[in-house]
């Protein structure tokens, strides 16, 4: 019975990589770098602002690209601060103006974000910005933010 022993001269001798196997493992990463910024290149935002709604009434929408507010019919009351860069939209949630949520859109970065509100949770406060995917909810005040492009859509056109 013959033992097939490997002497530790051809283990030495052994490259660990041949060329054949660096230029496939860069052809490999080639391929990931680009189709990781092809992917990106090619991912369209389709936002073109944000909606903010109160117990699913819709009550503005802000363009980001016009920097235009579009008011909706709604009996909600809130007031409406523009800056060069953004609105400040307060919404009250009661008559005497106590209790609020008070949302900046700022059309010249493209997000949301809610700076203050006087519910218990303050969850929405801590979301962060809302930029093109997601939502920002206030569940006690049922107050929704989210991306949309629905200044583009014509109703019955």
């Amino acid at each position: 019975m013959k033992k097939n022993i490997i002497s530790l001269d051809k283990i030495k001798d052994k490259k660990f990589f041949s060329l054949f196997d660096v230029i496939l493992y860069f052809i490999i990463l080639l391929i990931a770098v680009s189709s990781i910024f092809l992917t990106r290149l090619g991912k369209s935002n389709a936002t073109t602002g944000v909606e903010i709604s109160v117990d699913n009434i819709t009550i503005c929408y802000v363009d980001y690209d016009s920097n235009d507010i579009k008011y909706y019919n709604t009996n909600a009351i809130f007031d409406v601060e523009k800056t060069t860069t953004n609105y400040v939209i307060t919404i009250f949630h009661q008559d005497n103006k106590t209790e609020y949520t008070k949302i900046k859109v700022d059309f010249n970065e493209d997000y949301a974000l809610v700076l203050s509100s006087t519910c218990k949770n303050h969850t929405c406060k801590h979301t962060g910005k809302l930029t093109d995917n997601g939502a920002i909810i206030c569940l006690p005040y049922k107050v929704k933010i989210t991306p949309s492009d629905t200044g583009k859509i014509v109703i019955g056109g």
